[in-house]
C-alpha cells in the first residue's frame, strides 16, 4: 500500500507501508469491514456487549476526574450529542472515524496523504446529517484567527518539563499552532482564547500577557493546561551543548557535534546508528530536527525536539528528547 507525506506547496513524496508489527500501527483494515465494526456496537456478533461497553467506558483518573479516554476509543461531546471514536495514522495513511449512538450515525474517513484532515473531515460529514436533526444544537459559528490578530505571540514556546515546544505561526496569513511539525488552524472563541477542533476544544490557547515576553496558556485535552512564554530569540551559540547523552532505559546515545556552525545529532542505540541530522536552534537551548528516510523510525519524515537542561553551575548536563510517540525522555550528558 502507498500513502503520500508533504502538501500542495512542497510536493509529495510516495511512502510504503509495510509494517507488521502489533499494537499502533498493526491493525489493517477496509471499509467494509469498518462498517461491519460498527453495526457490531449495536448487535454484538464479535464480543459480548459487556465488552463493548467497556471499550467506550471513561476511565476514572486517581483525582476523582473522568476521562476521556476508554479501552482504545475516546469519548466526548459535538453539538450536544455524545460521540465516542478514535483515530489515527502512520507515514502518509490518516483515519479517524466517530460514531453517535443515540442517533445511530457513524462516520468513517480514510485518507492516504497529509493534506486531507480526517478529524475535521469526520464532522463535516456528521454536520450534514446532524443539521437535518432539530433536536441537535446549531453548529458553532467560528472564524480562523489571522496572524495579524496574534502577532504579538507569534513564536516559539517550550515546555521544560517534557521538552515538548510549541509554535504559534502565521501560515498564509492565518494564526496556527504547530507541533511536531504538524500545523492545526487556530480559531477565534473569544479576543483571548483560540481553539483547534471546530469547537470541540480539544486544543485551546489562552492569549496572556505580551509583554517583557509574551505568554500562553496551551492546553491539549485531556492532558492540563501548560502555562509558557515564548523562547527569547536564538543565540546561534551551539559549542556548550557539544557532546554526548545517554539513556540508560532505552539504551541509547544522543551525540551533539558542531559541522561548521550548525549543531547536529547522531543517535546510537540497539537498532543501530543515524544521523548525523542537522538541527535548527529555535531559542537558547532549543533546537528541533527531522528525520526523513533511513532515519526515520515509523514515518518518512519525524520531527524531534530537544531541549537543554542545566544544573545549578549553569552547565547543560540533561538533554530532553521529545517526538510524537514519546515526550520527555531524558538522556544525561556522558562526555
Amino acid at each position: 500500500m502507498a500513502g503520500y507525506t508533504g502538501d500542495r506547496e512542497k510536493g509529495f513524496k510516495r511512502t510504503s507501508w509495510e509494517y507488521s508489527g502489533e499494537g499502533s500501527g498493526g491493525i489493517w483494515s477496509t471499509l467494509d469491514d469498518l462498517i461491519l465494526w460498527e453495526k457490531n456496537f449495536e448487535n454484538s456478533v464479535i464480543g459480548s456487549t459487556g465488552l463493548m461497553r467497556r471499550l467506550s467506558t471513561p476511565a476514572s483518573l486517581s483525582a476523582g476526574a473522568i476521562s476521556p479516554y476508554c479501552l482504545g476509543m475516546m469519548v466526548g461531546s459535538h453539538r450536544g450529542v455524545a460521540w465516542e471514536g478514535h483515530g489515527g495514522g502512520m507515514d502518509g495513511f490518516y483515519n479517524d472515524q466517530v460514531r453517535f449512538p443515540d442517533k445511530r450515525l457513524s462516520v468513517i474517513v480514510l485518507t492516504n496523504n497529509t493534506v486531507i484532515n480526517p478529524y475535521l473531515g469526520k464532522l463535516d460529514v456528521a454536520n450534514v446529517f446532524l443539521d437535518e436533526d432539530p433536536t441537535v444544537e446549531p453548529a458553532p459559528e467560528v472564524d480562523k484567527a489571522s496572524a495579524e490578530t496574534v502577532e504579538p505571540w507569534l513564536g516559539f514556546y517550550q515546555d521544560t518539563t517534557t521538552g515538548v515546544g510549541f509554535e504559534v505561526a502565521d501560515k498564509a496569513g492565518f494564526a496556527v499552532l504547530d507541533m511536531f511539525g504538524s500545523a492545526v488552524e487556530l480559531e477565534i472563541e473569544s479576543p483571548s482564547s483560540l481553539v483547534a477542533g471546530r469547537g470541540l476544544g480539544q486544543m485551546r490557547v489562552e492569549l496572556g500577557t505580551a509583554e517583557p515576553l509574551p505568554r500562553v496558556t496551551i492546553q491539549l485535552r485531556p492532558n492540563p493546561q501548560i502555562a509558557l512564554t515564548r523562547a527569547p530569540e536564538p543565540t546561534g551559540d551551539h559549542e556548550e551543548f557539544v557532546g554526548s547523552f545517554r539513556n540508560d532505559e532505552l539504551r541509547a546515545i544522543h551525540t551533539f557535534a558542531l559541522d561548521g556552525e550548525q549543531l547536529t545529532v547522531t543517535r546510537d542505540g540497539p537498532l543501530g546508528s543515524r544521523g548525523p541530522t542537522p538541527l535548527t536552534q529555535k531559542g537558547p537551548g532549543s533546537y528541533t530536527g527531522s528525520y526523513s528516510g533511513e532515519e526515520a523510525a515509523l514515518y518518512t519524515e519525524e520531527e524531534v525536539q530537544y531541549w537543554f537542561a542545566r544544573n545549578s553551575g549553569g552547565q547543560a548536563t540533561e538533554v530532553v528528547a521529545s517526538m510524537d510517540r514519546g515526550e520527555g525522555v531524558r538522556f544525561r550528558r556522558v562526555e
